[in-house]
């Protein structure tokens, strides 16, 4: 009987020892079959999910690949159609790659040579990238002096060019900004490429002012004329030489006066400053002798 007992015993342990060699030999594999498993399912998912391709028209490079197939069009019917008649090539290129103010000036003097290329009268391009939220208007070296002589002249006819497209970017209405492109830049190479020289742009802020105290002064003279003929027809009127003359004495007595200063409300607005996102303002230049143009933020 007590053999029986020990027997029993030995072959439970042997039983005990051989499933635990198989639990460890087994329990590596199967803790981190799952992990692996999990990672490669995610990298096929990822590899899987849609990616947004970049979208090229003749004159347009999307990179962002979120213009439909018709605004596409219609910003490179306007570019080519702009091109044709300045004779100057006019190129967009839309990043998202979060470039400052140094790479987005060297991304578009780059673009705006290989643009260039395909076109003996020049080129003027405009690049905004969508991370950084920055715009840079750039020309290679034949179109270069289509935006004047010195820096002074280039400034200005950069931001004659952007004032009325960075307010778009800002509304994302890619189709207005870019179609406002080609206009005034194919005007600034049509007259260049006509006259030899740069075409003269007047400050659009300044002009408003000077509009509006012109038209002030001319109210202002309308409505005197227009009072004084109105006077001179009127029968009982006659000059007096002083405030007393139109008195009757003895009419009015004044025998006591008192003021009541009840409340007073006072409203302080802040004062706005400017900043270098103000619409269209020039404020970064990558410029050099190959190359004329500007750009800002927005």
């Amino acid at each position: 009987m007590k053999m029986k007992k020990i027997y029993s015993l030995l072959l439970a342990f042997v039983f005990s020892v051989s499933a635990i060699c198989s639990i460890a030999a087994v329990s590596p594999n199967t803790v981190f079959a799952a992990p692996n498993q999990q990672k490669t399912a995610q990298a096929k998912q990822q590899n899987n999910s849609p990616r947004k391709k970049a979208k090229i028209g003749k004159c347009v490079i999307d990179q962002t690949g979120t213009l439909s197939s018709s605004d596409l069009q219609r910003i490179d019917n306007a570019l080519l159609e702009n091109s044709e008649k300045s004779g100057a090539i006019l190129c967009v290129a839309i990043l998202n790659q979060g470039l400052n103010e140094k790479g987005i000036g060297a991304y578009a003097n780059n673009f705006a040579d290989k643009c260039a290329k395909s076109n003996g009268k020049g080129a003027i391009v405009f690049v905004q990238d969508v991370k950084s939220r920055k715009w840079y208007i750039a020309t290679d070296k034949k179109m270069k002096p289509a935006l004047g002589k010195d820096s002074t002249d280039n400034k200005q006819h950069v931001e004659y060019i952007s004032t009325d497209i960075v307010p778009h970017l800002k509304s994302n209405d890619l189709v207005k900004a870019y179609s406002t492109f080609a206009v005034k830049a194919g005007e600034l190479a049509e007259f260049y490429n006509r006259t030899g020289d740069a075409m003269t742009v007047v400050d659009t802020t300044i002009e408003k002012i000077v509009i509006a105290i012109v038209a002030l002064v001319i109210g202002y003279l309308y409505a005197s004329a227009r009072r004084s003929s109105r006077v001179a027809a009127m029968s009982n009127v006659a000059t007096a030489a002083g405030a007393s003359d139109y008195l009757n004495q003895g009419s009015f007595s004044l025998y006591a006066s008192n003021d009541s200063f009840l409340y007073q409300t006072v409203t302080v607005v802040p004062r706005s400053k400017s900043d270098d996102s103000s619409d269209g303002d020039m404020s970064f230049s990558s410029s050099d002798g190959d190359h004329g143009g500007g750009g800002g933020s927005y």
